[in-house]
């Protein structure tokens, strides 16, 4: 059985970076980029502040992170339906396509 403390601390480390990412999507939700603070942040993902400039180096550094792993969900998003389509090149991008304004639409990098 692993526990916390015997858990890699890459992989601790990944799912804190991740919780805090999760963090930053739900201030910009609520908040929108000039309320979304690295108190908010912090305070919503349950570390510090400086976990978070340690991990991001600034908020700056925080928005980068979070609109790359935004950005990166949509390359594999649109790589998974074109693979869905083999040989059917309009059917694939149209299918990426609604897709990617789906997506798009409904996350706060995008409607902020």
């Amino acid at each position: 059985m692993t526990t916390r403390a015997t858990e890699p601390k890459q992989d601790r480390s990944r799912q804190t970076r991740q919780r805090i990412l999760e963090a930053t999507v739900e201030s910009l939700r609520l908040r929108g980029w000039e309320g979304t603070t690295m108190a908010a942040v912090a305070r919503e993902a349950g570390v510090s502040r400086q976990t978070l400039y340690n991990e991001f180096g600034s908020r700056k550094g925080m928005a980068v992170a979070y609109v790359t792993r935004f950005v990166d969900g949509l390359l594999a998003f649109v790589q998974v339906r074109i693979d869905a389509h083999p040989g059917e090149i309009d059917a694939a991008v149209d299918d990426a396509m609604r897709g990617v304004f789906q997506i798009g639409m409904g996350d706060p990098v995008v409607i902020n």
